[in-house]
């Protein structure tokens, strides 16, 4: 019988039983490539990590499943990796703050990371190991307020320099719609069928539904860059809401590629140089409340670095057996 130990992690959240659950197996050398898979529909979470031991200098390689597809990148899997890893001493931060690499399908992320003292959830901060890549989409206001279950008028940005809908990536394509406030956000509802007819075939199937109209300030503002001391200190508020049928994920709470691409989007349209940061809230609508801290760089108007950054808490530990 082979015995596969496991860590269980809540991500983008400083609270046990916030943010988005991640199950990480740290030594996975010993598991078959087609087993892992299977063991992440078994868990049935939305992402699974398997930690494997890397083909060049970084810290370690990664393969993360979601219960319906392997991913070549995501947020709150590396996040919650590198929080586990510096928790447990196997990513040394006797320095305060350490910068490590993992290897991803999409490439080299680069991350850092910092594990607080005592009980203190850590906390980590990756770079999109790509830029953004933004392609238009065809779809108009009334597919998209039928593929979310809203009024056509809900659909758009609520503000003039604010992008309209878009298909963005920074290694996972997702379809980003805007709608102009925080009711219509609690209302989206996805329609399956309407997604099967308009997006389920095409480069960008992942729905990412976002609103600036918060309480907070509604526009990113440039400046230097801060670390997690400063969370929260200066940066635009978002809310959003991730949908991802392809995923076998009916609606995510905490969605970290998604970040970073929507890091790129906003940036895009933000007209000055800079280091342009954000806050973006998501899971609410779940019972998981998410707190994801993204940043984008801009230089002679070009986006050259996106980044999302939050906490994690280890919740749990298990063991999974296998005969």
């Amino acid at each position: 019988m082979q015995r596969l130990h496991y860590h269980l992690l809540d991500v983008f959240t400083r609270e046990p039983f916030g943010g988005n659950q991640l199950a990480v197996f740290t030594d996975a050398a010993s598991i078959a490539p087609e087993l892992m898979p299977r063991i992440a529909r078994e868990l049935n979470l939305s992402e699974t990590v398997f930690v494997l031991p890397p083909a060049g200098l970084a810290v370690a390689r990664l393969r993360i499943f979601t219960p319906g597809a392997e991913l070549p990148f995501a947020g709150h899997p590396t996040v919650g990796t590198a929080c586990l890893l510096a928790s447990t001493g196997v990513i040394d931060t006797a320095g305060g703050m350490a910068s490590i690499i993992f290897e991803e399908g999409v490439g080299d992320v680069h991350v850092r990371v910092h594990a607080a003292a005592g009980d203190s959830p850590s906390w980590a901060q990756l770079t999109a190991a790509q830029p953004p890549e933004l392609r238009a989409t065809e779809l108009t206001s009334a597919p998209l307020a039928s593929l979310l279950g809203v009024a056509e008028s809900d659909i758009g940005a609520d503000a003039s320099r604010s992008p309209g809908p878009a298909a963005v990536s920074c290694g996972v394509p997702f379809l980003f719609i805007p709608v102009r406030s925080g009711d219509a956000l609690a209302r989206c509802r996805l329609n399956v069928g309407a997604w099967e007819s308009h997006l389920a075939q095409t480069w960008a199937p992942h729905v990412f539904v976002y609103t600036t109209a918060t309480r907070g300030r509604t526009a990113a503002r440039a400046g230097t860059a801060g670390d997690e001391a400063s969370i929260g200190a200066g940066r635009a508020q978002i809310r959003g809401r991730m949908f991802a049928p392809a995923m076998g994920i009916p609606e995510d709470p905490a969605t970290g590629a998604a970040a970073t691409a929507l890091a790129g989007l906003l940036a895009h349209h933000a007209g000055t140089d800079g280091t342009h940061r954000w806050t973006l809230s998501q899971g609410t609508e779940m019972g998981r409340p998410s707190s994801l801290e993204l940043e984008a760089e801009v230089s002679q108007g070009v986006v050259t670095a996106c980044r999302v950054g939050g906490h994690a808490v280890i919740v749990g530990r298990g063991e999974l057996l296998l005969r």
